[in-house]
């Protein structure tokens, strides 16, 4: 989980290199724009033969720069890039595709 999760970390800083990416509790000083990755949940179930599946569920939050004027639009348009740039992802284990 933890591959999936730096691989994740990785994409989203090459997706705005300029904004950070944190993974854990920041203390004060957390610098915005930025993104926030947590992960939720894990569950594995059995497949064919010696096969599993494992779902692992992320939460990815982006915080907009408190300057704007419409936060709420610039969320949206972050999501909406997000769901393709973030699909699929590569980590040292191999690659992950994201639902």
């Amino acid at each position: 989980m933890q591959d999936i999760k730096n691989a994740l970390i990785k994409k989203l800083s090459l997706f705005t290199e300029e904004y950070p990416v944190y993974d854990e509790a920041v203390e004060q000083g957390m610098q915005q724009p930025c993104f926030f990755v947590l992960l939720l949940e894990g569950s594995q179930s059995r497949e064919i033969d010696c096969r599993y599946r494992r779902f692992n569920s992320y939460d990815i939050h982006y915080f907009p720069n408190p300057g704007s004027l419409a936060p709420r639009e610039e969320c949206e348009l972050v999501a909406e890039r997000l769901y393709s740039d973030i699909e699929y992802v590569t980590g040292i284990k191999g690659g992950y595709r994201g639902t």
